[in-house]
């Protein structure tokens, strides 16, 4: 017998999903980080257990490519540098993959507006990350070098907002997420939300991040809207942008061009990924077909370079774990969101910009088992099943 569960409560419960693949930030490090969507999979669970579950062909077949994408990864861990490594990969991708299939299902056969909830949720996303942020920036000192306090990262002095998530780069990419959300949707409020999700982009000091915006928005946009809303939007950017600034020196005794001083000190090492590339490209050259084994980069990088870091280049990382192989199934997964969310472009137009910044910012983290990967993979596939019939 199937019995339904109050709709309010289910709605509730799913906005706390999507929040809770955005929250990288918050986990249990158990060889591989288990961030707070895993601590709540037994909603999922709750969820099917009491409503039940229409299985989509489509999502069944998508399930299953992701699922052999993974797979293939796995398989690299028979001849892997670190097996253990390789091992703890495993049982972060079953957790991933269940946590893909049972959330999109439960949302392609629930009766709910996917694209609203996921509205709500952006926007608590955004008020709980201001808040944490300004918490943080009560309390900071800027003399306490890579400390975290609450929402913010001290790098170099600077308060760089790093909200419920890991990095200020993943935060950055969030924000993109939300700012096209907001800008595309008819949602209350969605001027006030914009322009909140640009604002804490601008605090996160996150160059990729920015980067990816633009370009994001360039490629993109002649698909979706007119040439002449494109020089709208970028001049409102650029007068808002003038604006912050003029505000920041003003009012509030900001040193802006320091901030921006410090931040293209930087620019020209990459924040030191270009060594990492540089690592990551000559490991690559000893086993380009097949690589040396999923989740062993670090593991590779501390015994030959002494730095026991990630690549911060998810394509670089692919390279070196599953070569060339792995990376072309990966590429191929990509590919195959960003044809769906182009299909969309007219019923989502967020989507298709969300996922080609997903792509543009793969190249500055780590990313093909974080939980805001799953993010992308649930709201895509889900938001496809359920808007196909529009296009």
């Amino acid at each position: 017998m199937v019995i339904n569960i109050n709709g309010k409560t289910s709605s509730f419960l799913i906005v706390v999903l999507f929040m809770s693949m955005l929250s990288n930030g918050i986990y249990y490090d158990v060889g591989f980080s288990v961030t707070l969507a895993y601590f709540v999979l037994p909603i999922v669970i709750f969820f099917i257990f009491l409503n039940g579950m229409r299985l989509s062909k489509f999502l069944f077949l998508s399930f299953v490519f992701v699922f052999f994408v993974y797979f293939c990864f796995f398989l690299s861990s028979f001849y892997s540098y670190n097996f253990d490594s390789s091992f703890r990969f495993f049982f972060g991708a079953l957790a991933f993959l269940f946590f893909f299939f049972s959330f999109s299902s439960y949302l392609v056969s629930a009766n709910k507006d996917i694209y609203l909830l996921l509205g709500v949720s952006l926007k608590v996303y955004l008020v709980l990350t201001l808040l944490y942020y300004l918490a943080g920036l009560m309390v900071f000192s800027p003399l306490q070098e890579h400390q975290y306090f609450y929402g913010l990262f001290v790098e170099k002095s600077l308060p760089r907002l790093v909200g419920l998530t890991i990095d200020p780069n993943f935060a950055s990419l969030t924000f993109i997420v939300c700012f096209y959300y907001f800008h595309f949707s008819k949602v209350s409020y969605r001027k006030v939300f914009s322009i909140l999700s640009i604002i804490l982009l601008l605090a996160t000091l996150s160059r990729s991040g920015l980067l990816s915006l633009f370009l994001s928005f360039f490629f993109v946009s002649f698909f979706v809207i007119k040439p002449i809303q494109v020089f709208r939007i970028f001049l409102s950017f650029i007068l808002f942008s003038m604006f912050v600034y003029v505000s920041l020196e003003l009012f509030f005794a900001v040193d802006v061009s320091n901030l921006i001083e410090k931040r293209v000190e930087g620019a020209s090492s990459g924040a030191g990924r270009f060594e990492l590339i540089a690592n990551a490209y000559t490991l690559f050259l000893e086993k380009p077909i097949l690589g040396h084994g999923i989740f062993n980069f670090r593991d590779l990088n501390m015994q030959y370079f002494s730095s026991h870091k990630y690549a911060h280049n998810t394509y670089m990382e692919l390279l070196v774990e599953v070569g060339v192989v792995g990376l072309a199934f990966f590429l191929s997964l990509l590919l195959f969101m960003t044809i769906m969310a182009f299909k969309l472009r007219k019923v989502y137009p967020f989507l298709i910009f969300s996922v080609v910044s997903l792509g543009l910012m793969a190249g500055t983290l780590s990313l093909y088992i974080n939980s805001i990967f799953l993010f992308f993979l649930v709201v895509t596939f889900s938001l496809y099943i359920r808007g196909r019939n529009e296009c």
